[in-house]
């Protein structure tokens, strides 16, 4: 997974670089205004921020993920023990992508991001609302 975030992060285009961060040991993680996002707002809430979290799931590894659009941007980004949100991969989306509009993530734009979700999905559905909010309220921990 993370050589999918490295050969699409020699594309990305921001209007706002502070949305990802390297960490010493050569992680990409959100930061800023996506780290947000992630962390707090339930999927489809466009809210004021240019960026929106389209779906959750339960990866392989029992870390959460999510799906964001950014601009024109897609990504995955999963979140790990240490609490941060490491973007696991990056890809052109759609064109004013951060609308208060319902679309599935399947409709991103952005195939390969969305085809490396499918292949590390615990199970087939992403996490319904409710079970979003619950892990939102406790910080992404499962308890």
């Amino acid at each position: 997974m993370i050589g999918a975030a490295a050969t699409q992060l020699g594309g990305y285009r921001s209007a706002d670089a502070s949305w990802i961060a390297m960490q010493a040991d050569g992680r990409v993680v959100a930061a800023g205004a996506l780290a947000q996002v992630l962390e707090r707002a339930p999927s489809s809430a466009s809210g004021s921020s240019t960026i929106v979290a389209t779906s959750s799931f339960q990866a392989l590894d029992d870390r959460y993920c999510r799906l964001y659009e950014a601009l024109s941007q897609a990504g995955l980004a999963c979140r790990n023990p240490t609490g941060d949100w490491q973007v696991v991969a990056m890809g052109e989306g759609t064109a004013g992508a951060a609308t208060n509009k319902y679309r599935p993530s399947g409709g991103s734009g952005s195939s390969a991001v969305n085809d490396l979700a499918n292949l590390v999905m615990k199970s087939e559905a992403a996490l319904d609302p409710a079970s979003e909010a619950t892990l939102i309220a406790r910080k992404w921990e499962a308890r």
